[in-house]
């Protein structure tokens, strides 16, 4: 999907290939709690946006580990810390790409 020629980009909180859609957190909390989450990580990336709900390429990925003693809402608030620059650093990436295209 592209804008004018401009790829349209999207934060998901969630590593490629999991927890496609909305409260993507929270189902990765609870599989963190029920054990059933591998290595006890999650995390966010930035992806070019396709028809596929969340399925693009992802242009940067950052793994978040989980804590035992933590609660979804902190668990929240790390990913919130952390989405500001990850998208900013993407959509830095993302623009240099198409710089040296032309």
């Amino acid at each position: 999907m592209r804008v004018k020629g401009i790829p349209v980009i999207n934060l998901h909180p969630a590593l490629p290939g999991l927890y496609d859609g909305t409260d993507a957190i929270k189902r990765a909390y609870r599989d963190f709690q029920d054990g059933k989450l591998k290595d006890n990580r999650t995390g966010l990336m930035i992806h070019y946006v396709i028809e596929e709900v969340d399925r693009g390429e992802p242009i940067l990925i950052e793994e978040i580990e989980c804590s035992k003693d933590e609660s979804l809402h902190q668990l929240q608030e790390r990913f919130h810390a952390r989405e500001h620059e990850l998208i900013v650093n993407a959509t830095a990436k993302v623009v240099q790409e198409l710089i040296a295209i032309d």
